[in-house]
């Protein structure tokens, strides 16, 4: 009867132990799992501002790309007026008299599109995957890596013919090239022919007015225009974003 009582009492002391020592083990494991939930939110929530502030960084570098693109089409609309002005004068359609001198500097204006790529570029050195956004991040690349490298190799080709009908006719009609008043928001400079009955006779200049006038519509039709307005529909996309994040 002692040695049944004796094992009895072990065995209850042995499951007591047990009940203790699984209890523990639970606590244990439970404190491991809110640990790791802890870390792993405090993880998200960086994630998540790191996101937020890059989306915002690249959306107000995209308001500056966007403000630089609208003005140069102003300036490039300016180089295709005055390019119908002159055509208009050399064909007898206007009267010809100093005031008109200021149109024969715009076939010269060269407008250099500057985006803002700092925001861009600090995306991909921490990784474009820190975009949640599927379509958002694909969005982004193709504006930096496809629509304005696209739009700056067609600026370039149009600016070197540009310079170099500049450099190769306009000194022998013009005592001087791009006059223009940097204080006169309009842009316009006198630039005065030397002969302009010479001048109207010449089938050249008639064909590089023409061929600057038609290669700055295009330009503006197919990259300037459909940029812009990609860029700010993108702008519009990441307000939504940053909204939905927030």
């Amino acid at each position: 009867m002692r040695l049944f009582s004796k094992i009895s009492l072990k065995s209850t002391k042995l499951s007591d132990f047990l009940k203790y020592a699984l209890g523990e083990i639970l606590l244990i494991v439970l404190g491991i799992l809110v640990a790791f939930q802890l870390s792993s939110w405090a993880d998200n929530n960086k994630a998540k501002k790191i996101e937020v502030q890059t989306l915002k960084d690249i959306k107000e570098a995209l308001q500056l790309d966007k403000n630089d693109l609208e003005f140069n089409i102003y300036l490039y609309n300016k180089v295709i007026t005055s390019c119908d002005t002159i055509l208009a004068l050399l064909d007898g359609k206007l009267s010809y008299g100093p005031k008109m001198n200021k149109y024969f500097s715009g076939p010269c204006l060269v407008a250099v599109f500057y985006s803002n790529v700092g925001p861009y570029e600090t995306l991909k050195s921490r990784g474009l995957e820190i975009i949640s956004n599927d379509s958002i991040r694909n969005r982004i690349v193709r504006t930096y890596e496809f629509n304005y490298n696209g739009l700056k190799k067609f600026e370039s080709q149009l600016t070197d013919y540009v310079q170099t009908v500049e450099k190769t006719f306009y000194p022998s009609y013009f005592d001087e090239s791009y006059p223009f008043d940097t204080n006169n928001w309009n842009l316009y400079g006198d630039m005065a022919p030397n002969d302009f009955a010479k001048l109207q006779q010449s089938k050249e200049y008639v064909h590089f007015i023409k061929t600057i006038r038609n290669k700055t519509d295009f330009f503006l039709k197919a990259t300037y225009i459909g940029t812009n307005k990609r860029t700010g529909q993108l702008i519009n996309y990441l307000t939504s974003e940053i909204k939905r994040l927030e």
